[in-house]
């Protein structure tokens, strides 16, 4: 999103515009941009500094980082904030890596469907949410840890 500083009145301007998630290069298979980043900008020119406040949101399909199922959520960020220093008397502004900054920010680490999801089964790949599987719950013989199941803590 590019601002023409000249455009921008002393009283300052409100910018609603989009962002095409494709320019803001972020590339991640836990995730799929289902809308352009939506952005409601208020912008203020003081001296050679251009302020942006504003907010920004957009639709995107994350990967449950449990049940490796795909799910909806909305990514908003209500106190988008950028200082652009620029040499006078006027410059064309491109917002998009702060934009960027701010959309990696509010992106979530591990995503979950739901905070009740109770994953797969570590042993046969099951989907817990949909019943219960017919693995053993005791530690595995084979496993280096199966001795501390007899660990005697007093």
């Amino acid at each position: 999103m590019k601002v023409d500083t000249r455009s921008v009145p002393a009283a300052g301007l409100v910018l609603q515009g989009q962002v095409d998630s494709a320019d803001i290069d972020i590339v991640d298979s836990t995730l799929d941009w289902k809308s352009p980043i939506a952005c409601r900008l208020r912008l203020q020119v003081t001296g050679n500094i251009l302020l942006v406040r504003g907010s920004l949101s957009c639709r995107i399909d994350y990967i449950c980082s449990r049940c490796l199922k795909t799910f909806p959520s909305l990514l908003e960020i209500g106190d988008f904030r950028a200082e652009v220093e620029f040499t006078p008397p006027f410059a064309i502004i491109d917002l998009t890596a702060n934009i960027r900054q701010d959309i990696i920010l509010g992106l979530k680490y591990k995503p979950v469907c739901s905070e009740n999801c109770r994953g797969l089964c570590l042993q046969c790949g099951q989907d817990l949410n949909l019943g219960s599987c017919g693995c053993s719950k005791s530690p595995s013989a084979a496993s280096p840890f199966s001795r501390l199941a007899n660990l005697k803590l007093d």
